[in-house]
């Protein structure tokens, strides 16, 4: 299955779909998207539509983390994950995000015309550590289980970064 990332702006709603085997290398076109909808003034309702996710890292599940972490910091509603993947939603529910997320089946905002993105084609990036790092420190926010599972990950990215490549 092709990994494909598709997001837009329709009003105050801002939309991310992501497809395929969602793996590191595609971490930073995730990152930027994330922070993009973050960064909107408006206070946007986000939907994450994993309807076509075969596979998700990680990485990725720490940077969606983020967007309900920065919600909750806002006192926004929960954003919405849209996801009717049996699977996908096991990991989601190991991982607490019913606890940050609201989801759901299926979502009218899957409708919406979505722009693609061009994801990477190899892993060269200069900011992987750091991304890494920050990723799993919202997993580690959103669950008290994620701590135990990803503190030693963070530990050691802690450790062996260079000072400078590090927040």
């Amino acid at each position: 299955m092709e990994t494909r990332i598709r997001y837009a702006h329709a009003g105050r709603r801002c939309v991310l779909q992501l497809t395929g085997d969602i793996r590191h290398p595609v971490s930073s076109v995730v990152e930027t998207i994330v922070d993009e909808f973050l960064q909107a003034g408006d206070a946007p309702e986000v939907v994450i539509d994993l309807t076509g996710t075969a596979f998700i890292d990680s990485t990725n599940l720490g940077l969606l983390a983020k967007v309900a972490r920065e919600s909750w910091r806002r006192g926004q509603e929960p954003p919405i994950l849209v996801s009717p993947n049996p699977d996908i939603n096991a990991v989601l529910d190991s991982m607490g995000f019913g606890h940050a997320f609201r989801i759901v089946p299926e979502h009218e905002a899957t409708a919406v015309e979505l722009h693609d993105v061009p994801t990477p084609d190899d892993y060269s990036d200069p900011h992987k550590a750091r991304r890494i790092l920050e990723a799993h420190e919202a997993l580690i926010d959103l669950d008290e289980k994620n701590r135990q599972t990803f503190q030693s990950v963070v530990d050691v990215l802690r450790r062996s970064n260079a000072p400078n490549e590090l927040p």
